[in-house]
């Protein structure tokens, strides 16, 4: 498909929300809403027209066609939602704390969707589509360090499949790696959700070491420990958070995934990439599934903390990097912590259930023996895979880890 430049009409600030005082001079990540729960509110919305079905959770469909859709159903199927909140625009009670970065909602609610899903596969590409963030925006790749802007980002959702979920998954891939996580990201599209890959800074993970040795000397230094979490979350939405790393909004992970949406929106309209979006462009991050390996493990867990996403799912990760007072892992959650998911091998643990565990995740951590069925997976939200490296675990169909991993994914057939 031939290429062209374009700019999306956004805010400079792609509305992101502006950020709360940090610990100490009010340029780190505000911690956002609490940990509360939130369960498969309703989405209120019915399809009017197209060639799939359309159902909400709890709703009936509506018209007839050859793929159903599941549209708007809050994260944490396959017995991983509860409590007393609502999501998917149903009312419910909303936490406290500050607005969520990144174009996210207000704290303690999702944001609903604009109409409901509305897929018609025979308008779909039903392939996947390629694109930079070069090509989107003249400006990407002016911060100082390495974002990727000329690699390889992609989006597919195919529109075959038995149902679709409603949902985008939007892969986080290794450090140096780029864009995605391609195994794991097919996944995701076999399962029938929307899957995505954009471009990000992969290549600066350490952090000086001026910090590293204070936080060794004073562990509850605040400025040491608010660096890592900052860090990830300037490269996240380009707000100026740090001293040691240069993103800007042009290179930020937020800004390149509305133009990527959008594009995908143009290219393939069958799709209804824009059901992701919010009125202003930005995105809708209540439907979005961050998948993360390894060092997108660890931009998707800070992430998490600061903006209301719709699943986390953590392969490989996270550590805490020397910093386990961390101003990221303390902070309250603004995702349900039900909705964060951790697979991590048993001969790679190192401190990863340690982390996650002190971030709030949800324990005890379940061991799982390869082709482990649903049964013997406990409604866990952690799992110790026997056997099992520093790996992403579901690629392909998921091999012997596929119950696992369907139930991370928190997949409906």
């Amino acid at each position: 498909m031939a290429s062209r430049r374009w700019s999306l009409a956004l805010p400079t600030t792609l509305a992101v929300s502006a950020l709360a005082c940090s610990v100490d001079a009010g340029d780190g990540p505000s911690a956002a809403a609490g940990s509360s729960s939130s369960g498969a509110g309703p989405t209120g919305g019915s399809a009017a027209g197209g060639s799939s079905s359309v159902s909400s959770a709890g709703g009936g469909a509506t018209s007839a066609g050859s793929s159903s859709v599941l549209a708007g159903a809050s994260a944490g199927g396959n017995g991983t939602t509860g409590g007393s909140g609502s999501s998917g625009g149903a009312s419910g009670s909303a936490t406290g704390g500050s607005a969520s970065v990144g174009g996210g909602s207000s704290a303690g609610l999702d944001t609903p969707p604009l109409h409901p899903l509305m897929i018609d596969p025979s308008k779909a590409a039903n392939k996947q589509l390629t694109f930079t963030a070069k090509q989107l925006d003249p400006m990407a790749g002016s911060s100082t360090p390495d974002t990727n802007a000329g690699a390889q980002e992609h989006g597919f959702v195919d529109t075959r499949r038995p149902k679709i979920q409603g949902k985008l998954v939007m892969t986080l891939g290794g450090i140096g790696t780029c864009c995605g996580q391609g195994g794991i990201g097919g996944f995701a599209v076999g399962l029938g959700f929307h899957e995505m890959a954009i471009a990000m800074l992969t290549t600066n993970s350490a952090l000086p070491d001026k910090y590293k040795d204070q936080a060794k000397n004073m562990p509850d230094d605040v400025e040491a420990n608010r660096q890592m979490g900052d860090g990830r979350m300037e490269a996240w939405d380009g707000k100026d958070r740090v001293d040691w790393l240069d993103i800007n909004e042009h290179d930020s992970f937020a800004y390149r995934a509305a133009l990527g949406i959008k594009y995908m929106q143009e290219n393939d309209p069958g799709g209804d990439w824009g059901y992701f979006l919010n009125a202003d462009g930005s995105v809708r991050w209540s439907d979005v599934y961050l998948v993360g390996y390894s060092y997108g493990s660890q931009t998707l867990s800070v992430v998490g903390k600061y903006v209301r996403i719709g699943r986390g799912i953590a392969t490989s990760g996270p550590v805490d990097e020397g910093f386990p007072n961390a101003t990221w892992i303390k902070a309250p959650s603004a995702t349900p912590l039900e909705r964060m998911i951790g697979l991590f091998g048993s001969s790679n643990l190192d401190i990863k259930v340690q982390t996650a565990t002190a971030a709030g995740w949800l324990a005890p951590a379940v061991t799982v023996a390869a082709g482990a069925t649903s049964a013997d997976l406990m409604n866990g939200h952690m799992f110790i895979l026997q056997g099992q490296g520093h790996s992403e675990f579901c690629a392909g169909d998921g091999g012997d880890w596929k119950a696992l991993c369907q139930y991370a994914f928190a997949y409906t057939p």
